[in-house]
């Protein structure tokens, strides 16, 4: 049977050398923890205070969809408008919204060329996602 990682450690015929390797892989690895603990506390707040904006926003969405709904009612309920019309509009309106947001979800700015293009046709660099051209011309 071997000599037992520490049973070297405290043996004393260790080198200065060898001594000064270990600690300085302590305090690496201290430092590092203490990087990984500042991170995971400021990971912790900005999700808070995301949680925070999701919140809010699904608040105003609640009372925008509540005011539209009174107006579109008393549009309705005093003849202004004809309410078939008012909901076919509506859904209209609703769908080009919704495309828009789908686009607006599946496209990205390029650092490089500030062109507008489609996810699918990006690379991740190490210096963040750029477009397929940026790429192929080296930029």
């Amino acid at each position: 049977m071997g000599i037992s990682f520490f049973s070297m450690l405290t043996d004393s015929k260790m080198s200065v050398h060898e001594g000064n390797a270990i600690n300085a892989a302590l305090d690496r690895g201290n430092a590092a923890m203490e990087v990984a603990s500042a991170q995971g506390d400021a990971f912790g707040g900005a999700i808070t205070r995301l949680q925070g904006r999701v919140a809010a926003q699904d608040r105003e969405i609640k009372l925008l969809r509540a005011a539209v709904g009174v107006l579109a009612a008393m549009l309705r309920d005093n003849g202004i408008v004809d309410g078939e019309m008012l909901d076919i509009r509506l859904e209209a309106a609703m769908e080009n919204a919704e495309e828009e947001i789908d686009h607006a979800a599946n496209t990205i700015t390029c650092p490089r060329c500030n062109r507008q293009v489609d996810r699918h046709v990006t690379v991740m660099t190490e210096q963040g996602v750029i477009c397929d051209r940026c790429h192929a011309i080296g930029a």
